[in-house]
């Protein structure tokens, strides 16, 4: 039951997030290993933005400890709208992928139920980053139809 709601906070997220950048455009879903979480962007690039941890005995610095869902997003997907990471906390050690592999760290973000303020800081956060993903995929598309006529 609790995980259950915990992930309606998710597909509401998914949602409201939609209705910004186009239906069905942002997805939540298992990671590819089944392990954990993470929101994609259908044809966007980079495909997955951020993961998503299900907390059911709340984080450490809550008092009282409460379920909730953490969010990181990619940090590089968010570099130009630092304005809209209000509410998020950076995070540079934590990666998509090494350091040593241009690693950008990431923001994260907890909500306790939709509506809150980590709710909307994290729905800032997501919304700018399938934007920037779906930019970054259409730049790519156009880059390569343009060398495909040079040829």
């Amino acid at each position: 039951m609790l995980a259950s709601s915990l992930s309606d906070i998710c597909g509401n997220l998914v949602a409201d997030v939609n209705k910004q950048v186009g239906l069905g455009k942002c997805q939540f879903g298992p990671t590819l290993g089944g392990t954990g979480y993470h929101f994609a962007v259908s044809s966007g690039k980079p495909r997955v933005i951020a993961w998503v941890g299900f907390r059911t005995r709340g984080i450490q610095t809550d008092n009282p400890k409460r379920p909730c869902v953490v969010v990181g997003i990619r940090g590089d997907l968010l570099a130009k709208h630092g304005a809209l990471a209000r509410g998020l906390v950076w995070n540079p050690n934590a990666n998509f992928v090494s350091q040593r592999a241009g690693g950008n760290g990431e923001w994260h973000g907890v909500t306790y139920k939709v509506g809150d303020a980590g709710y909307q800081a994290i729905l800032y956060g997501v919304q700018a980053a399938a934007v920037e993903s779906i930019t970054r995929a259409s730049r790519f598309a156009g880059g390569l139809s343009r060398q495909s006529m040079k040829a």
